[in-house]
């Protein structure tokens, strides 16, 4: 059994003139999946309400408090040189994910055709931007790092999320030292 089973998830939305929401298929799969893992055979409350339209600081405190340290701890266990006390390496990181899942930066034109791209930026994402890059990155940390990123609210033993991290590559050392 997962142990994300009957914890909330939470989707935002456009929906149509015909009143139907507009979900990409990545996002449909995705929906499914997670519905699946943690709700199979089960009876559901399905609420319905307007969206807020800006990120919020919960999103963003989730993502640097939460999501990027438990990346740069997957990106360690692949053999990359991080180290999650670093705020210089978790900036790395940072710009790595927004270039490879936002793609929200400005395009520049010279007058010779030429098209330059600027750095992609969550200052500029509207909230469902937010939830879509936090959710192109989480399936990231899951598929391609193994690693599980928890929930926002989910306790780390009466530590911060990074000393957490760190005792648990600290133990990993050890094991392979013996």
């Amino acid at each position: 059994m997962s142990k994300y089973r009957h914890k909330t998830l939470f989707y935002i939305h456009k929906i149509d003139e015909n009143g139907l929401p507009v979900i990409s298929d990545k996002k449909k799969h995705r929906m499914r999946a997670e519905i699946k893992e943690r709700f199979a055979d089960s009876r559901v409350e399905v609420t319905i309400k307007p969206a807020g339209k800006e990120k919020t600081l919960k999103q963003l405190g989730y993502y640097y408090g939460v999501i990027l340290p438990y990346i740069c701890y997957g990106l360690i266990k692949a053999g990359n040189d991080f180290n999650i006390s670093h705020s210089a390496d978790l900036e790395e990181i940072d710009i790595f994910l927004k270039e490879r899942f936002l793609k929200n930066g400005i395009e520049l034109h010279t007058l010779h055709g030429e098209v330059i791209k600027g750095r992609s930026s969550l200052s500029a994402s509207s909230k469902q931007e937010t939830m879509d890059y936090l959710d192109d990155v989480i399936k990231f940390g899951t598929e391609d790092l193994g690693v599980d990123i928890p929930a926002p609210d989910e306790n780390h033993e009466g530590k911060t999320v990074k000393e957490y991290l760190s005792e648990l590559l600290d133990e990993a050392d050890k094991h392979l030292a013996e």
